[in-house]
Order: structure tokens, then C-alpha cells, then sequence
């Protein structure tokens, strides 16, 4: 790992000293001002058994200064972690996983905030698994995200709750929208994100497939949309299109087999690893290297599916056009 990303721990408040049962990740890269907007969301939680980890990624605005007001006065275990250099997203999370104290971990976007019940819906849901002795079997308990105004993202769970795996919820069933919720501390640091700078990826599906959640049609997590400007995640140019070639190449050759069940979802993965590596100048021998068999027959036949139906909508004109 590089020795610049190697972080300084400072504890800022050590309200409560006993183990968390829950830790709150925040990653964060310039958002000292959106911090205290999260920090009142915490403080508002009916149940406080949690740690709170901001991880500063190399912020070059007033971060350290807000956190350094904030944090001693709040009512529960809050501390920062700083990185030297920014290096994107997946790196603070790594970060705040290996510092976590909680048998759980939430993240907690930096522009986003939890109803003032989530962390005690959370736990209740996975103490009926406890109770049921099913929690073993289960890697954690995700809720619906809503926007600002109470609209749910995307669409809900089929049943409430919903005993099902990652892969059933995307390709299966088709749902959209952001989800988010707690998951075992243990096992997602056993699927970290790769170390290398604005590479994100879904480590998460890289797990053996018979990983279970559960997912619960409450609406616990405010989601915003990103800022073009200032989100932790945003890249620009090379950057943007290495991250975007990686998660999509990732997509094809972990998840191939499921093309069936949802052709359009991998037309979309294919398309943008075709853009991304246009933008870096990368070969079609190249493109087909880099896929695993799986993942070259299904990039393939969406490139048909694209070409059936662009020509088809070049042939078929819309009615009313002459």
C-alpha cells in the first residue's frame, strides 16, 4: 500500500468508551461543509449504540476544522481518520472498515443523512434474524433510500421483509434505485475494495453467492444526487473513464451468466466499457483480452442486441414521419 494513504488516527470524543455495536463511515473529500448537516442527523438517532468514522480523503477545504468544533460535543463515540492524499471513495471505506469497532457497518455518504429511527430499525431487523438463528446467514439488513421530499428511489421490494441475495435483487427482479443498510463488519473486510486510486467497484459481488440480506420496504436513508463539482466519487477524464472501464468490465465477467434474465442491464454494462475504452484509446483486441470467456460471450451478443436495435429503429419510422 502506498505510505501516503496510510492514515493518522486522531480520537476526537470519546463519549462512551464500550465496544459500538454499530459504526457510521463517513467518507469525505471537501465537505466540511455537509458534515454538520450528518453529525445532527446522528445526534436525532432514537438508538445511539454506534461509533460515527469520518475519513477524511485528503480534503484541502475547512474539514479538519469543522470536525475539530463538532465532534467533542456530540452524544455518542465520534472520531476522524485522515488520509494524506486523496484517493477516492473505496480507499477511505477500506480505511474506516479497518478502524471499525461495530460487529456493523453503515455507510453514510457525506451529502446524505438516516431518519431519526434507522439506526434502531436496523437493529431490529437483525435481531429477529438473531432470534430466528438465522443471522449467520445473512450478510445484513438494507433499507429503501428516499430523496429529500420522501419519495422512495427507485422501486420496492417485492415482499416486506424479503429474505433474498444480491445478485436476485438486480438481475432477478429488476429493482432500481440506490439501497442502503448495515452489513457485518467481518465479512465486508474480507471483500475489500482494491487499493489502486479512483478504481471503484462493487466488492460485494465478488461474494460467494449464497450471501443473503434482508431487505426491508422502510424508507431509513436520505439519499441526495452527487454534485458534478464536488462528489467524492467524480472523476474527470482519465480517471473517470479507468473507473468506469472497471466497473463495467467487472460487471461482464463476474455476472455474465445472468444475461438472460436481464439483457438490457448488460447492453448498459458493455456500452459503457465500449466508451470508456474509446476514451483511453484502447483496441478491440484489447477489450476482449482484458473479459474473461464468459464475459466476451456476453459483451458480444450486447453489442448484437445494440446493433439489432439501432438498425431497426434506423428502418421503422414513427408514425406521422414522412
Amino acid at each position: 500500500m502506498d505510505t501516503a494513504t496510510v492514515p493518522k488516527k486522531k480520537i476526537i470524543n470519546e463519549a462512551d468508551r464500550s465496544d459500538p455495536v454499530l459504526t457510521i463511515c463517513t467518507p469525505a473529500f471537501n465537505r466540511g461543509h455537509l458534515l454538520p448537516r450528518v453529525a445532527e442527523s446522528l445526534r436525532l438517532q432514537t438508538l445511539k449504540t454506534f461509533e460515527w468514522i469520518v475519513v477524511d480523503d485528503g480534503s484541502t477545504d475547512d474539514t479538519q476544522h469543522v470536525l475539530a468544533a463538532l465532534l467533542p460535543g456530540l452524544p455518542f463515540l465520534a472520531r476522524c481518520v485522515s488520509l494524506e492524499r486523496n484517493g477516492g471513495m473505496h480507499i477511505a471505506l477500506n480505511r474506516g472498515l479497518s478502524e471499525a469497532c461495530g460487529e456493523f457497518f453503515l455507510q453514510l455518504d457525506s451529502d446524505d443523512w438516516l431518519m431519526p429511527n434507522a439506526v434502531e430499525r436496523y437493529l431490529h431487523h437483525w435481531a429477529d434474524l438473531n432470534r430466528q438463528g438465522l443471522d449467520r446467514e445473512f450478510f445484513g439488513v438494507w433499507s429503501l433510500c428516499v430523496d429529500e421530499g420522501g419519495a422512495v428511489w427507485g422501486t420496492r421490494f417485492p415482499q416486506n421483509p424479503w429474505k433474498a441475495d444480491m445478485w436476485s435483487l438486480i438481475f432477478r427482479h429488476r429493482n432500481m434505485g440506490d439501497k442502503k443498510g448495515v452489513v457485518r463488519t467481518a465479512v465486508w473486510r474480507q471483500h475489500p475494495f482494491a487499493e489502486e486510486p479512483f478504481l471503484t467497484s462493487n466488492p460485494w459481488l465478488r461474494m460467494p453467492r449464497s450471501t443473503r440480506m434482508l431487505f426491508i420496504n422502510e424508507p431509513l436513508y436520505v439519499y441526495t444526487l452527487p454534485s458534478a463539482v464536488d462528489s467524492i466519487t467524480r472523476g474527470v477524464g482519465v480517471k473517470k473513464s479507468r473507473t468506469v472501464r472497471y466497473r463495467n468490465r467487472e460487471m461482464l465477467n463476474l455476472n455474465w451468466d445472468f444475461f438472460f434474465a436481464f439483457p438490457g442491464k448488460f447492453v448498459y454494462y458493455s456500452n459503457g466499457y465500449n466508451l470508456a475504452c474509446d476514451s483511453l484509446g484502447i483496441g478491440l483486441f484489447r477489450r476482449y483480452l482484458d473479459l474473461n470467456p464468459g464475459g466476451a460471450l456476453v459483451y458480444t451478443a450486447s453489442r448484437l442486441v445494440q446493433t439489432v436495435g439501432n438498425i431497426y429503429r434506423m428502418l421503422v419510422k414513427p408514425r406521422g414521419v414522412r
